[in-house]
């Protein structure tokens, strides 16, 4: 497994700083480092099981009148400008099936030694709860635009949905990065070859220094067969603190 903190030259995401401290992992092994990550559920069926080749997300089918998410959490603190991205694969993901796949960033949200998900709800917080970079799949009648639903790149903050991006794609690259207060999420665009913005974000109002990343699958009120293969995570930040 491809997995450690080096200490790299800055690229362009991250020009503001001298030197970043970054982590990488291929996620191509059969037994996960979990030194490095730590899985968490909310109401989920299904599970992170390491494979040769990539991270296997799954859901599995449930009746649910609530919120249900599989999060694969990076146990390491990021404090200040950050680039974080991943590559996915859809294996099994049935064509509108409201199931979201991110790659997000939230403030202190999973307490050390916990395996549940916790402080993104609530309405009385300010600042920055999560900033998500997304692959969806949106069921009819989901949003007023696209009313059959449809397949779709998009951004979130705070639990606020940005524009949808149309994709056909079932494999591609997700990605978040933060410059000072600005925090951004894009998609990788195959036809251009080039990454582009999902949504783009200036918080000025109490945001934290400390973030933890996650990878995640989630939705509300129902689930198929869902199945997604994440490989070559990596993350470069003004400092990281890992274990």
């Amino acid at each position: 497994m491809l997995a450690g903190i080096l200490i790299v030259l800055v690229g362009l995401s991250l020009s503001a700083q001298s030197t970043t401290q970054s982590f990488s992992d291929s996620f191509h092994n059969t037994t996960l480092d979990r030194t490095h990550w730590v899985i968490g559920k909310i109401n989920a069926q299904g599970d992170a099981t390491p494979t040769q080749d990539g991270l296997q997300l799954t859901l599995t089918p449930r009746n649910l009148s609530t919120y249900f998410a599989l999060d694969v959490w990076l146990n390491c603190r990021i404090r200040g400008d950050f680039d974080a991205q991943v590559s996915y694969r859809l294996v099994d993901w049935p064509n509108q099936s409201g199931i979201r796949l991110g790659l997000g960033v939230h403030p202190n949200p999973l307490p050390l030694g916990r395996t549940s998900l916790l402080g993104l709800a609530g309405t009385n917080a300010v600042g920055l709860r999560t900033a998500i970079s997304e692959r969806i799949s949106l069921k009819p009648q989901a949003v007023t635009i696209y009313p059959n639903g449809g397949e779709f790149y998009a951004a979130e903050l705070n639990g606020r949905q940005g524009q949808l991006y149309i994709t056909p794609n079932r494999s591609g690259k997700l990605r978040i990065t933060r410059i000072q207060n600005d925090f951004t999420a894009w998609y990788w665009d195959q036809g251009g070859n080039m990454w582009l913005p999902a949504g783009r974000w200036s918080v000025t109002s109490q945001v934290k220094d400390d973030e933890w990343i996650a990878l995640q699958l989630w939705g509300r009120n129902d689930s198929p067969n869902i199945t997604v293969k994440v490989e070559n995570f990596s993350v470069s930040a003004q400092t990281l603190s890992c274990p």
